[in-house]
């Protein structure tokens, strides 16, 4: 009897804990972790908020380039840095957002060759789907090893 009442209140408390942790997520997640559309409508409200973004460069001059993040575009303020152009791949800036409406760049990460993930993907599913096909046989009643 004790058992079942010790896993009772086990489970109960996991079952609070997760609605405790998913709430306090849910609430607090914008003011932590700002996104584009919401620093373009109020770049006072975020200013100096460190954050970090994955994207494509579409212009680039000596001070600054646009970044494009969904389909926003950001000014991004690039000091000292070298930005290089990247044709299939995107970029990862890490900047602080500023109250003028534009990133100010702390570090710049390239990824030209991301989408080569998808592709070696691809070719395990084909794999996967080719050997489990040689080992079992899918009917209308289920799966059966082949003999």
């Amino acid at each position: 009897m004790a058992k079942k009442i010790f896993k009772f209140i086990l489970i109960l408390f996991l079952i609070l804990l997760l609605f405790y942790v998913s709430h306090d997520s849910y609430t607090h997640f914008n003011r932590l972790f700002p996104s584009v559309r919401e620093f373009k409508k109020n770049p006072e409200k975020y200013n100096n908020i460190e954050i970090e973004k994955v994207g494509r460069i579409k212009d680039i001059t000596e001070d600054y380039f646009i970044f494009i993040v969904g389909k926003t575009e950001l000014e991004v303020k690039a000091n000292s840095h070298k930005i290089t152009p990247v044709k299939n791949g995107l970029v990862i800036v890490h900047g602080l957002y500023k109250k003028e409406g534009h990133i100010e760049l702390l570090d710049v990460h390239y990824s030209p060759n991301h989408y080569i993930k998808y592709i070696i993907s691809f070719m395990a599913l084909v794999f996967t789907v080719f050997y489990l096909l040689k080992e079992w046989k899918i009917t209308k009643r289920g799966i059966y090893q082949n003999a």
